[in-house]
C-alpha cells in the first residue's frame, strides 16, 4: 500500500517543493540506495525502513503528491 510522503502543497511552514523536488525524490527512493525511513528527520535515530516504487500523482486540486511503498525493517527483512 503506497504512502503519501511529500507534496507541492504549501507546508506548516511557509515551503513548498517544486515538481522538480518531487521528482529527484522519486529518482532517488527508486535507484540502488533508498533512503532510509526514519522518525521526523531526526538522524539519531536508526531507520526504520526504507521506501520503494515511488511515483508522482496529479492531486484533485491540481497539486502534485509524491507516493512510495514502505518496507519496514525486520528480523525477516534486515536493514541491510
Amino acid at each position: 500500500m503506497q504512502q503519501l510522503l511529500a507534496t507541492t502543497h504549501v507546508d506548516s511552514h511557509g515551503m513548498k517543493m517544486t515538481k522538480e523536488a518531487l521528482e529527484g525524490a522519486v529518482r532517488q527512493i527508486n535507484g540502488n540506495i533508498a533512503p532510509g525511513m526514519g522518525v521526523e528527520h531526526d538522524v539519531t535515530i536508526p531507520p526504520l525502513g526504507k521506501f520503494a516504487e515511488a511515483l508522482i500523482h496529479e492531486l484533485p486540486d491540481g497539486e502534485y503528491g509524491l507516493f512510495a511503498t514502505p518496507i519496514l525493517y525486520s528480523e525477516k527483512n534486515p536493514h541491510p
